[in-house]
């Protein structure tokens, strides 16, 4: 697997700063075997369920239509990390590559 890591910023500085780490699957677009790139962050891995340019979206079970069951949304561009806790608690971040 291959690793990208961004060191993120909670915007209320309600926890200290924590790392996005982005897993990379060598088999992520294989036709004979599927296994799913993964987002890991505050100690909970969560699967990419959709990825273009600018934006990630992982969550704990990529099924169902719409994006009801995705808890993190990533833009790419921005930095801008969105994680949904429960439905009333979204903690947000400000993440840049970690150098």
């Amino acid at each position: 697997m291959n690793e990208n890591t961004f060191l993120c910023n909670d915007s209320n500085n309600a926890i200290s700063d924590y790392n996005l780490i982005i897993h990379r699957s060598f088999f992520e677009k294989s036709n004979l075997m599927k296994i799913p790139s993964r987002v890991e962050v505050l100690g909970k891995k969560r699967t990419i369920c959709k990825e273009d340019n600018s934006t990630i979206w992982a969550g704990e079970n990529c099924r169902g239509s719409g994006n009801e069951k995705q808890s993190l949304v990533f833009n790419k561009q921005s930095g801008k990390l969105d994680i949904i806790v429960s439905p009333s608690l979204t903690r947000r971040g400000l993440c840049k590559t970690k150098e």
